[in-house]
């Protein structure tokens, strides 16, 4: 008996060792930007795919903008105008309600549509990652403000001056981010302490 839970307590302490190892990896965009659906389909989505037991992936959807509070109610301002800001709300949902992978290609999806902020959009990349609308609109409807104000605050205290911006373990470095943006993989590798095998196959690290 003792034995046995000599052996639960080892191997809870790996789990928890592991777990407390996972580089911790923050991405700011905005939803209404060309050059994001390169970086979200050919480096983001890759990479984390293939790491994800590494890593702790947060999205903060916000980008470049302002959010003030009047009274009870939010007034945000973003840089491609009000359609920017409603379909920010909506990929804050994403991140809120889905699996991070979910809301990677829901992301993904979204950059590459002609309208990325309109509801056929929201509706098909919805689908398509498998997040239904309804899920979707009703967190919209509910906290979908709160939840831009947080990332509001998020981006505010990074400082970040282009998007989409990359910090590692809470710490942003413009020019690390800016490497990050073009060789995702190659940054990350380079800072997980336990090297995995993805990362040796092509020299990454």
């Amino acid at each position: 008996m003792k034995l046995l839970l000599i052996a639960t307590t080892f191997l809870s302490v790996i789990c928890l060792s592991h777990t407390a190892e996972k580089l911790k990896v923050a991405v700011y965009y905005e939803s209404v930007t060309s050059d994001h659906g390169d970086f979200f389909r050919q480096q983001l989505l890759r990479v984390y795919e293939e790491l994800e037991e590494y890593l702790d992936l947060d999205l903060v959807p916000f980008g470049k903008g302002t959010a003030k509070k009047h009274g009870d109610k939010w007034k945000f301002e973003c840089e491609h105008g009000p359609k920017e800001c409603e379909a920010n709300a909506y990929h804050s949902c994403a991140v809120d309600i889905a699996t991070t992978r979910q809301a990677l290609k829901f992301a993904e999806c979204a950059f590459i549509q002609f309208t990325p902020t309109s509801t056929s959009a929201m509706k098909w990349c919805g689908k398509r990652s498998g997040i239904t609308y309804a899920s979707l609109d009703a967190c919209r409807q509910k906290r979908g403000d709160e939840l831009l104000a947080a990332n509001a605050e998020k981006s505010k205290n990074v400082g970040y001056q282009t998007v989409p911006a990359v910090a590692f373990n809470g710490k942003y470095d413009p020019m690390e981010s800016d490497i990050a943006t073009k060789n995702l993989k190659k940054i990350i590798c380079s800072k997980l302490k336990n090297v995995p095998p993805q990362c040796k196959q092509h020299g990454e690290h």
